[in-house]
């Protein structure tokens, strides 16, 4: 029988919670972690609300190995000020894995959750979530190793023109991307993790990988 291939998906808040049946799956880290799992992998998770990427280096250096076959880094929005040097930090101690793929965060977006100031993020909080996305990208690019994805760069359902100009789907709270855009975005994730290692099109694998989530997340509601 052949070894399943050891994954790590490691962020903060966007990594944490679990798919439940019956509901969409909270966070991008939750349903990149099914989706991971019903393909045949061991997926191990540590997801830490809260904490900025400076916080996630410390841990994963006295708590985590740095060779694994996967490993998926979701990080960045609570880093203030920015911590490039963290990011740089966390990036090199899993150098030694197979494949590292690194996605910061998410964009903000109108918070339909709030009965008030939906706007409530435009435009400072907004404007240092882009500048900080575009410069961690920026980092990991540099390190050449790292896949670098991005939340913007999804085919994703239900995306309008938010006030920053970003197209995103808008979200209940403003900057965690929930239920049916995180589903969207882990297949997204899996499409390029797929595309790195065989060469296949994104566009078909993507398509794939969100149909085999969606059947299962539909067979246990």
């Amino acid at each position: 029988m052949p070894r399943l291939k050891e994954v790590l998906i490691i962020g903060d808040s966007q990594a944490t919670l679990s798919c439940k049946p019956g509901k969409p799956c909270p966070t991008t880290g939750a349903a990149l972690d099914l989706l991971l799992t019903q393909l045949g992998n061991k997926v191990t998770r540590s997801g830490h609300a809260g904490k900025s990427t400076s916080y996630l280096y410390k841990h994963a250096k006295a708590n985590l190995k740095r060779q694994w076959d996967e490993v998926y880094i979701i990080a960045g929005g609570n880093d203030v000020p920015a911590m490039p040097s963290s990011v740089a930090d966390l990036l090199l101690y899993f150098e030694p894995s197979g494949s590292v793929f690194y996605l910061p965060l998410p964009p903000a977006t109108i918070a339909s959750g709030r009965k008030t100031n939906q706007d409530f993020l435009f435009p400072k909080a907004a404007a240092f979530r882009e500048k900080k996305n575009a410069l961690y990208k920026s980092v990991a690019t540099d390190l050449a190793f790292p896949v670098v994805l991005d939340f913007r760069e999804a085919a994703l359902s239900n995306a309008v023109k938010q006030p920053s100009g970003v197209v995103y789907p808008t979200q209940r709270d403003g900057y965690h991307t929930r239920g049916k855009t995180a589903e969207e975005v882990a297949a997204y994730i899996v499409g390029k993790r797929n595309s790195a290692v065989t060469g296949y099109s994104v566009v078909i694998l993507s398509a794939l990988a969100a149909g085999a989530l969606a059947f299962y997340l539909a067979r246990r509601r």
